[in-house]
């Protein structure tokens, strides 16, 4: 989602479904698609990119629609929805808890989620992000910056590059399994995986002890499920199977592997196995997105809470809290996914995490037909994480939520023959609300 590892004992997995909308008691009312609401999850990543390629979809087609191709364009009056009310567009800005108490009175939000305050929780982010004063507490010491624990830290504010250097300083001064893994986690963290994958085996082929080698094998199955790499993630996960170390990073681990696999009933029952040996944020939370992304967005929201309660940290609010706004935007509502987007945009932090609630920004926003948002959003993601393509580390509900995210992060990074092929794939993806945003950008790129 941000961003880390996803092991029993931290970090964050994405996983987003889509629609839209909730109707405002004012004049601007904003369209409900037709579209499914349990629609099924996204192929693998190695068929996703073989769908995506563009030579495959420009070539395969001689029409004389859009781009050379047989998708029409848009017949007049049957645009896509006009975009979200301008009242929503102001609260992207990580919003303070009296704006989003005003905002949810105004359009008669109720997230009926049992003690869950989002107004109280957006006063907890806006406190954290105070400026330190002279009464606070006196910061943590250079000597202190230089720990072991150094590295993890910045990775948790979304400090990623920095986080490199301290974590590349740590394991010169005392390489080892623990600090090779903090150096794979973030060498993978700003893209350079290929790197991290040969410190994890490295550091593998001589590690003394079988919860060392557990803990390699299990970050190496996190790398391989993301990137797409299956038989990679199969042989890390048979390695896992053998141990007895750490009985619970087994079936984490299975169960990310069947999650980028697209069998989502598996995951589940693998992760309620690794939640049998305890219950904690990282299992919570995935288990979480599996459960909204299959559409049980009532067991989801309340996972979220209860993950959200164990870690208030940057990477953890913006996981959470962008998880529950994707079950709303599932469930139809604009509204309330917008705000809990835009408050997991303040529990962000400064860095590289806030390239998850903008993430779900963008979605919501090209959902509900607002290109330039959704546009917008995605060059922002860009800014604080140019690592992040919007889509690794997350699975999706319908296959052209993927593929629309590609679009608006190809866009982001000038790559618009990326960008041309995966609209090209929303258009034809069956997702009413996104093909008709697909048409209107594919008008852009092949006026």
């Amino acid at each position: 989602m941000r961003r880390s590892i996803l092991l029993a004992a931290a970090g964050s997995l994405t996983l987003f479904g889509a629609w839209l909308v909730w109707p405002r008691p004012a004049p601007v009312v904003v369209a409900r698609p037709a579209v499914a609401r349990h629609a099924a999850p996204r192929p693998s990543a190695a068929t996703a990119e073989a769908a995506l390629a563009p030579r495959d979809l420009l070539q395969r087609t001689t029409g004389r629609g859009l781009c050379g191709t047989e998708i029409p364009p848009l017949p007049p009056g049957a645009e896509a929805p006009a975009g979200l009310p301008p009242g929503l567009h102001a609260l992207a800005v990580k919003p303070t808890a009296k704006q989003l108490s005003e905002a949810m009175a105004e359009w008669g939000i109720t997230l009926e989620l049992g003690d869950f305050d989002l107004a109280a929780t957006a006063a907890m982010l806006e406190e954290r992000r105070r400026p330190r004063t002279a009464d606070d507490d006196e910061p943590e010491s250079d000597e202190a910056d230089e720990g072991p624990w150094r590295p993890e830290q910045l990775r948790e504010q979304g400090k990623l590059r920095e986080a490199l250097d301290a974590a590349r300083r740590a394991y010169g001064r005392a390489p080892g399994p623990d600090t090779g893994l903090t150096l794979a986690q973030s060498l993978d963290d700003v893209g350079d995986t290929a790197e991290a994958k040969r410190l994890l085996e490295l550091e593998r082929s001589r590690a003394e002890t079988e919860h060392d080698r557990v803990w390699l094998d299990a970050q190496l199955g996190f790398m391989c499920s993301t990137r797409g790499d299956a038989a990679c993630s199969a042989r890390a996960l048979a390695a896992l199977e053998r141990q007895t170390a750490e009985p619970s990073l087994t079936p984490f681990t299975r169960a990310l592997h069947l999650t980028f696999l697209g069998r989502l009933d598996e995951a589940r029952q693998a992760y309620e196995e690794a939640m049998s040996h305890g219950r904690d944020f990282a299992t919570l939370n995935n288990l979480g997105e599996v459960e909204a992304c299959a559409g049980r967005l009532a067991e989801a929201r309340q996972l979220y809470v209860d993950a959200l309660d164990m870690r208030r940290g940057p990477d953890g609010a913006a996981s959470t809290l962008s998880g529950l706004a994707y079950t709303y935007l599932r469930d139809g509502d604009v509204a309330p996914a917008w705000l809990l987007a835009a408050t997991a945009l303040s529990g962000a932090g400064e860095g590289a995490h806030q390239s998850e609630p903008r993430a779900m920004l963008s979605l919501v926003a090209l959902t509900a037909g607002d290109l330039a948002e959704a546009r917008a959003q995605a060059r922002l993601a860009r800014e604080v994480n140019p690592y992040d393509d919007l889509v690794r580390r997350r699975t999706f509900g319908h296959p052209s939520e993927a593929a629309a995210l590609k679009a608006v992060g190809a866009e982001a990074r000038g790559d618009q023959r990326a960008a041309q092929a995966a609209w090209l794939e929303v258009a034809r993806g069956g997702h009413g609300a996104l093909s008709a945003v697909a048409r209107r950008a594919l008008r852009d790129l092949c006026p």
